[in-house]
């Protein structure tokens, strides 16, 4: 009694709201720093620390190799900590956040490998590596190819899952429910190379990234699932899937065999689509916080006007989701990480205040325009295209014939834009006409498709959708869906028509 009594006491002092949640994840990120700064020395440092000259070539190498040994480590222990904290939770029913500062508090265990085996053998140490087993026997009792240290550590693992179920549960069986799941997560994790067939760094960085963005959707949905479906439910879908299709366009554009460059690089395609997911659900946070004072006069429903997302918390939420957004695609390569930090900085620029420039009129559609031109470059890129080889007629079609269709966006918001001084194209032409010339320009950027792609076959399905769309901008009851409908479907069409024939470029 005695014991469950000071566990608790204890518990009670790393989870003390009091102490800001930084405090505990900052203790975190030095306890792996230390650990990884130690396993230099056991591991006998694979990784140069000799400094050479920037003339030299080895420079940028080393300078590479330095930077995704030191993502793979760091992401590896978050991913890790942050399945721990979520089999905590399923075992004791806790919340998340206050089973994280104790996981990330007691992270300074971590370093007990690398110390250990440094210790035991004088400084000789042990290579700490991940475990290829060959047989069923290699798991049994103590897997073979663990350190002293590892065993140890693990061990250190186990004996504190088990204390801290039992101590919010008073259930021993509880407790041993912790051993086995942190058994299995550590073996699970201590193989995965294996699992994914590779022994490269890489593939493993943009797998632990896909983990730990799941995980905190997960530790989300537990701690505050209110915000988590205010978030899904804004993430106006339509527009998302259509630069997802714009995305598979430039994949298609590259001339490179779709289906082997996304075969060959499943992670890095995937790693792409939560990268650009996370940064298209963060512009929307920002644009939202920005239009919120706007929203609470014509929107009190929304989640920040009707206060279900508070602006602070929703402020911070856009603010991890950014950073997460750039980590992800720097995971993929730097060519990804500076796109999504193009279609990030457009959408800032687009919706922040002071420039705010959505509401210039010349400016207005242009971002929007530029944001679709860079998805399709970037699934260009993806697909081994260069950019500087980009078809050009593509690149003037976005420029002028996108930006000018995108002002259908600003239709069903005339009136409200008229009361507040917004310039927009309907505000200045009036509803009736800005309606028949952005009606009219649908219908010839959709039949110029055909021209750039050289292929007449494409006239009368674009003319067809250019009518369709003609009608439902021009109609008195103006609704915004079937135009995103028709807006849609004609890049997936146009993406299907690209899967089966020879790109003219």
């Amino acid at each position: 009694m005695k014991i469950a009594e000071r566990l608790r006491s204890i518990l009670a002092y790393t989870e003390n709201p009091q102490i800001p949640f930084v405090y505990p994840v900052l203790l975190f990120f030095s306890a792996v720093t230390l650990r990884t700064f130690l396993e230099f020395f056991s591991d006998k440092a694979k990784i140069l620390f000799t400094l050479f000259p920037p003339e030299q070539f080895i420079y940028y190498a080393q300078w590479v190799s330095f930077a995704i040994s030191l993502m793979h480590y760091y992401l590896y222990w978050v991913a890790l900590s942050l399945a721990i904290g979520i089999i905590l939770h399923c075992i004791t029913k806790e919340a998340p956040g206050k089973i994280l500062r104790t996981v990330f508090t007691f992270f300074i265990l971590v370093s007990i490998t690398p110390l250990f085996d440094l210790l035991s053998t004088r400084g000789a140490g042990h290579p700490i590596r991940y475990l290829y087993p060959t047989s069923i026997s290699d798991f049994l009792l103590i897997p073979k190819g663990l350190t002293p240290g590892m065993f140890y550590t693990c061990s250190a693992a186990f004996g504190l899952s088990f204390l801290y179920c039992y101590a919010k549960t008073q259930s021993w069986k509880k407790g041993l429910a912790g051993i086995l799941l942190t058994y299995a997560l550590l073996l699970t994790t201590s193989v995965l190379p294996l699992l994914l067939g590779t022994r490269h760094p890489l593939p493993l960085i943009r797998v632990f990234f896909i983990a730990i963005v799941a995980q905190l959707i997960i530790i989300l949905y537990i701690s505050n699932k209110n915000y988590l479906f205010s978030l899904v439910k804004d993430m106006r879908w339509m527009k998302y899937l259509y630069f997802q299709a714009l995305f598979i366009l430039g994949v298609l554009l590259s001339k490179s065999p779709p289906a082997a460059v996304i075969k060959g690089n499943l992670d890095a395609f995937l790693l792409t689509i939560v990268a650009t997911t996370l940064c298209w659900c963060a512009s929307i946070m920002f644009n939202n916080l920005s239009d919120c004072h706007l929203d609470a006069a014509g929107n009190p429903e929304l989640p920040l006007p009707s206060g279900k997302f508070p602006q602070g918390d929703s402020l911070r939420t856009a603010r991890y989701v950014f950073l997460l957004a750039l980590g992800c695609s720097l995971g993929v390569n730097f060519q990804t990480f500076f796109f999504v930090l193009l279609l990030l900085g457009n959408s800032l620029l687009y919706s922040l205040p002071p420039l705010r420039l959505k509401r210039v009129f010349i400016f207005s559609k242009l971002f929007p325009a530029l944001n679709s031109l860079a998805t399709v470059m970037l699934g260009y890129i993806f697909a081994g295209g260069a950019l500087l080889q980009f078809p050009a007629p593509l690149v003037w079609y976005f420029l002028i014939f996108a930006t000018l269709i995108f002002n259908f966006l600003d239709i069903k918001d005339c009136e409200a834009d008229k009361q507040r001084g917004i310039a927009t194209l309907p505000v200045i032409l009036g509803l009736s006409t800005a309606k028949l010339a952005i009606a009219g320009v649908c219908l010839i950027g959709y039949c110029m498709v055909s021209f750039i792609f050289l292929d007449l076959r494409l006239l009368f399905p674009t003319f067809f959708l250019g009518v369709v769309q003609f009608f439902f901008i021009t109609r008195k009851n103006y609704s915004e869906k079937p135009v995103l409908v028709v807006h849609l479907s004609s890049v997936i069409l146009l993406v299907l028509y690209l899967a089966f024939v020879r790109v003219p470029f």
